[in-house]
């Protein structure tokens, strides 16, 4: 599957502080992680959807990056950007979606009661996906997702920053020195 069809299919957000995150990782196929050293950060540049500008937006796609090289950096591996000796690039698309689910609530007013009300909760869920990519062949060798639903827009250094650490909890490789 080429890199542009999985970008594609990648669905793109963030996580919040409050609720859960699920997160889980792939890895690639005989992939020597051994090889590689430094890293450069490319986003595929999408348009920005008008429906969620509060979470894909500018500000958010440069806090990504942020969060992004930090993580790649703890790993030891070293910021490349104009000729990067080794292959591994980083990606992300963003796409944010809106859900709604019915709640189903007990009268709060007489517990011997069976009366019920039911009503639409409305909350946008979203999933960031980290691509890291092989530079010199194209192939995907690793990639880690977070998904929740979405806090406040105006928590999201901390939100991203816990989402992009979180997946990179999963990534067992460090640079070769």
């Amino acid at each position: 599957m080429s890199i542009k069809t999985i970008i594609i299919l990648s669905i793109i957000g963030i996580s919040t502080g409050c609720a859960p995150v699920l997160v889980t990782h792939d890895v690639g196929t005989n992939v020597d992680f051994g090889n590689y050293r430094t890293f450069y950060c490319w986003e595929y540049l999408d348009d920005f959807d008008p429906l969620s500008k509060e979470y894909d937006n500018e500000v958010n796609r440069e806090l990504i990056m942020n969060a992004l090289r930090f993580e790649m950096e703890k790993l030891g591996y070293g910021y490349e950007h104009d000729n990067p000796d080794i292959t591994v690039t980083v990606d992300f698309h963003v796409v944010i979606e809106q859900r709604v689910e019915v709640v189903w609530e007990e009268s709060p007013f007489n517990w011997q009661s069976h009366d019920h009300s039911a009503y639409p909760a409305h909350y946008k869920y979203g999933t960031l996906i980290i691509h890291l990519v092989d530079y010199s062949d194209g192939q995907l060798i690793w990639q880690g997702t977070a998904s929740s639903i979405l806090g406040d827009p105006k928590n999201a250094k901390k939100t991203i920053d816990k989402a992009v650490a979180k997946i990179f909890n999963q990534y067992e490789f460090r640079a070769a020195h």
